[in-house]
């Protein structure tokens, strides 16, 4: 499994950090494609409904350097629907083939 996506790319969202299912990325385990990396002023939609405009999209440690890019996404539901996300680089896995899908524990 590499780690260099490009618009197409099959991902899954992997939320390394909460050990509950409470504590995790509201996406985490979901599939998705890479659409394209995020551009300052894209919209994204809050837990609330709300849209907002990002105003950054990389992430950068303390020295100023990118350690991770902002990429849109899009995620299909179980009823057929789409919707878009912008997700840190950090919580995305690239998905090569079949057995690199991880079960999400319930």
């Amino acid at each position: 499994m590499s780690n260099n996506l490009r618009a197409g790319d099959l991902i899954q969202v992997w939320d390394t950090v909460g050990n509950l299912p409470g504590d995790r990325l509201p996406d985490h385990g979901s599939l998705g494609y890479i659409v394209s990396p995020s551009r300052p002023g894209d919209l994204y939609q809050t837990g609330d409904g709300q849209s907002v405009k990002l105003e950054f999209v990389d992430c950068k440690d303390e020295g100023g350097n990118v350690e991770h890019q902002i990429y849109k996404c899009v995620f299909f539901t179980d009823h057929g629907v789409h919707k878009y996300q912008h997700v840190n680089k950090a919580w995305l896995r690239k998905i090569d083939k079949p057995s690199d899908i991880l079960e999400v524990e319930k």
